[in-house]
Parts: structure tokens; C-alpha cells; sequence
């Protein structure tokens, strides 16, 4: 038996130094037009917020660790509602964004057996009216407007949730019934308007959130238009996606004019930005912008893919500045610009890293890059994020900073 248990000691300590080693931090939020999210600060604490955008009580919406495999153990984390109703939680064991167990809690409920569920979700459907019985339910405090502290220990088929350290589970569940035995970690906002997660540990180690903002549908009250007259902006729904449409509406002057639409207050140097565009021709990425006409910027022209202009299909240039796509081409023949395998009105994805003064662009499913630049023009620069078109969509933008 001592035998025994020192290899059950030897096996959990491998088991946490693997998970030390292995875990990058690299969170999923699955495209589903229905919520945004951001990393921000949120009464003291440094948290993960996602916001309903679009309401339905079938579905919910979930973000997860990506590179964590999850069988058994022990998952805590704080948790708060800045509204005063929410179905909010975490998933556990998850498959994919549509099969995994969860447990999610209802402020408005709070006190009573209403105030936790437990329930497995499976193809999308998130049937919580299968789950009524009182052995899926669990009565907690659980306070709105206010953080509070949940702690679940995970072992085979049972299931345990304390809520604020109570000296008893808040809920004890046998029967775990997703049929699944391991999956990754994540958590859950369902019909409600918003919810902040902090301080998540998963058998013991501290998981931390990248500095991250994703915008599943655009509040244009977040946005900026220096010319408000010389650009349309819409919000649609183009081929299946909630985007925004851009159209350019003066062309004259079109340098001068402060045409790009930008981020609010927001600072970005290095990091990620990637989007979805749908366009026919001029329609592109605006990154450290000063204003509506300072900036650097990638653009498109879908027009040019696939024909004996290929290589002039992806464009760099320093908006504001005198390296116009026609200075960069005549003195630098092909170094700003690139090909890449586009259609006009078909939704495409863009993935840019930016570092210092170096910017790599990757399109679609391209594990390489078809267009780098070592020499940006503004430098190692600050500034907005935003787009600049002539005429098209964009859908689903994600910024990560480093």
C-alpha cells in the first residue's frame, strides 16, 4: 500500500510538472456572432468579460483553454455578474463548443435551489429544461454586482462545487453524463447580458488571460469616424456573419480625408489583429493610428487574385505619410506587396503580427506568411486599430496584445 501510494505522488507530481510545462495560456473564442469580450479590469480584479450581443435562450456561448487536456482534479476561479440576472459558469471536459458538462449560476436565484445547475450539453441544444430535478440543482449564495469565489472537484462520474469556501459542496452530483472522460476548461455565458472571470487555477496552477479583445458584433458607440460624411457605416449580416459594412462615399481628396474607422481610446503597439474582410476592391487593416489619416495599414485587392496582377493582391503602406502604395512600388518594385489566393465578396480571413517595426501577414489557412515588412513607416509606433476600405465587409475581429 505505501508502495502504492508513493506511485499515486510520483504520477500527480508528473502530472503537474507536465501541466507547468505545457499550458501557453492560448484561450479559443469560438465565432458565433452572439457575444463580445475583452481582458480589462473589473472591481480590483484583472478578468476575462464577456457581453451578450445577441439573445437566445438555446444557446450558450463558452471561451476555453485551448492547450489543457482536463480529466480529474480541481478547478476554482472568482466569478461576478455586473447585471442583476445572468446563467453564468464554467464547461468542464469540453469536447467542443457544443458538447461539454457545465455548471452555471443565477444570481437572481440566489438562496434558493435555483441558484446552481448542473447539465451536459450536447450538439448545441442547451437544453436546461431537461435538467428541472432537484439532483442537478444546488443552493448557493451567490451575490450580483460582486465578486465571489467557486471551487469544483472533478473525479470520474461525481462532481462537487463550494461556493465562497463553504465548509460543505454547495452541490454534490454522481452521474456525470456527457460520455466523455477527459476535454478542456473554460467558461460560460448563457441568455444573459454579461460576466467577468478571474483568478482561474486549475489543480493548482494559476491560468492567466492574454490581453485580448474580440468583437463578435461592433458597438458602433465604440468606434470612430474622423469625416463621419465622407464614409457609410453599417452594421449587416453578410453571407452568415453579423459584420459591419464600410463604404467610402467621397474620393476626392481621398488622402486627406480622415476615412478609417477606429477604436475609441484604445492603444495598440505589438501584438495580433485578425479579422474576416469580404470585398471587390480596396479593403484593409488599420494599426497604430494616430487618427482617421495616420496609420499604418495592409490592405486588398481582391480584383488582382488569380490574374497577371497576382502579385499586387496584398498592398503595405504608412497612411499619412509619402510612402503611397505608387512611391513604394515605383522605388521598391515587389517588396510591399504581395499575392495571395482571394475571391471578391467571399469572406477571408487576415491574421496580422506586429513587432517593433515589423508587420507578417497570413491569409486564410496559410501556415506562411505572404507578405513581411521589416521597415514600417510610423516606426515603433502607438496607436488605434481599425479598418480602411473603399467598399466591403468585416466580420469578427480578435486584437491580442503582447
Amino acid at each position: 500500500m505505501k508502495n502504492l501510494k508513493l506511485v499515486l505522488l510520483a504520477s500527480l507530481t508528473m502530472n503537474i510538472a507536465l501541466l507547468k510545462a505545457n499550458v501557453k495560456n492560448e484561450w479559443v473564442f469560438p465565432e458565433t456572432g452572439r457575444y463580445n469580450y475583452k481582458v480589462m479590469e473589473w472591481s480590483g480584479e484583472r478578468c476575462l468579460y464577456m457581453n451578450r450581443m445577441v439573445y437566445d435562450g438555446s444557446k450558450a456561448d463558452v471561451a476555453y483553454l485551448n492547450d489543457l487536456e482536463f480529466q480529474d482534479g480541481i478547478i476554482e476561479f472568482d466569478i461576478a455578474s455586473p447585471s442583476d440576472k445572468s446563467y453564468i459558469g464554467f464547461v468542464f471536459r469540453l469536447k467542443d463548443e457544443n458538447n461539454y458538462e457545465c455548471v452555471y449560476l443565477r444570481c437572481h436565484g440566489s438562496g434558493t435551489t435555483g441558484a446552481m445547475q448542473y447539465m451536459p450539453v450536447n450538439d448545441t441544444v442547451f437544453n436546461w429544461w431537461d435538467y428541472k430535478d432537484e439532483k442537478y440543482k444546488g443552493i448557493a449564495t451567490v451575490p450580483a454586482n460582486k465578486w465571489f469565489h467557486v471551487k469544483a472537484e472533478i473525479k470520474g462520474d461525481e462532481l462537487k462545487v463550494w461556493v465562497n469556501g463553504s465548509e460543505n459542496p454547495n452541490m454534490h452530483y454522481k452521474g456525470l453524463g456527457h460520455n466523455v472522460s477527459s476535454g478542456k476548461v473554460g467558461f460560460l455565458l448563457g441568455n444573459s447580458p454579461d460576466a467577468c472571470f478571474a483568478n482561474l487555477k486549475i489543480n493548482g496552477q494559476a491560468i492567466l488571460f492574454p490581453e485580448t479583445t474580440g468583437f463578435g458584433i461592433i458597438n458602433l458607440e465604440e468606434w470612430k469616424v474622423d469625416e463621419p460624411d465622407s464614409v457609410l457605416v453599417e452594421k449587416v449580416n453578410y453571407w452568415g456573419k453579423e459584420a459591419v459594412y464600410i463604404k467610402k462615399l467621397r474620393a476626392k481628396d481621398k488622402d486627406k480625408i480622415g476615412d478609417a474607422l477606429y477604436l475609441k481610446d484604445f492603444e495598440f503597439q505589438n501584438g495580433t489583429i485578425e479579422c474576416d474582410i469580404a470585398a471587390a476592391i480596396y479593403m484593409g487593416i488599420a494599426f497604430r493610428a494616430q487618427d482617421g489619416c495616420h496609420f499604418e495599414c495592409i490592405y486588398f485587392r481582391p480584383f488582382n487574385s488569380g490574374t497577371e496582377k497576382h502579385d499586387k493582391t496584398v498592398q503595405y503602406v504608412a497612411k499619412g505619410t509619402k510612402f503611397s502604395w505608387y512611391y513604394l512600388r515605383k522605388n521598391f518594385p515587389g517588396k510591399y506587396e504581395a499575392g495571395a489566393d482571394i475571391k471578391r465578396w467571399q469572406w477571408f480571413h487576415v491574421k496580422l503580427e506586429v513587432k517593433d517595426k515589423n508587420v507578417r501577414v497570413y491569409v486564410n489557412d496559410n501556415p506562411e506568411p505572404v507578405l513581411v515588412v521589416n521597415d514600417m513607416k510610423y516606426g515603433n509606433s502607438k496607436g488605434s486599430v481599425g479598418f480602411w476600405t473603399w467598399d466591403g465587409y468585416y466580420a469578427n475581429l480578435k486584437i491580442t496584445k503582447d
